[in-house]
């Protein structure tokens, strides 16, 4: 019996020498054998430690989710640190891009494609973006789940890139905006 409920439940290799000591722990009564009523303690016990099991292994794979998202997180500060750091030497070292990268940037298509985006996330219409509209840009052209991006990361993605620094993002800034992070 103990075997074939472990089986549907663990991996524990279970040895007649546990099957003894288990019917010595429910066998209340002391007669040597497992009453109905023990018997449902017994299933009782192996129930609850199934439970435990499982509640332990969900919290190891939510700390896994929560460290990879963590890391991912660090990563997004990583890289908004290094445009921050290099923003102007991005832009002076575009002409070293290859020719065919730098034409499709550079190019009308890009452009529009840019305004189209632009008008897209400008959610209240008023023609320039605020940082939480720029969180679906940046998540699309960062590659990173929204959940390790967060509002802070498009604040300073936003200041960053506001080069007239009224606190919003113009159609000419999110065109750069775009240039470097694509």
């Amino acid at each position: 019996v103990i075997e074939e409920l472990l089986a549907a439940t663990s991996a524990w290799a279970i040895t007649m020498e546990h099957c003894v000591k288990f019917a010595e722990i429910f066998d209340a009564d002391g007669n040597g054998s497992i009453s109905i009523d023990e018997f449902y303690n017994f299933c009782q016990f192996f129930a609850l430690i199934t439970y435990l099991e499982d509640q332990a292994r969900i919290e190891a794979e939510e700390a896994e989710v929560i460290a990879m998202l963590e890391e991912e997180e660090n990563e997004v500060t990583i890289l908004i640190d290094e445009i921050k750091a290099d923003k102007s030497a991005i832009e002076a070292n575009m002409h070293k891009l290859p020719d065919d990268v730098k034409e499709e940037l550079c190019s009308e298509e890009f452009a529009r494609a840019c305004v189209d985006k632009f008008r897209e996330v400008d959610s209240d219409g008023n023609g320039v973006l605020t940082p939480d509209e720029l969180f679906p840009v940046i998540e699309d052209l960062l590659g990173f789940s929204s959940w390790a991006i967060t509002m802070d990361h498009c604040k300073k993605l936003s200041d960053i890139f506001d080069d007239d620094g009224n606190g919003v993002i113009t159609k000419d800034e999110f065109l750069n905006f775009c240039q470097v992070l694509a």
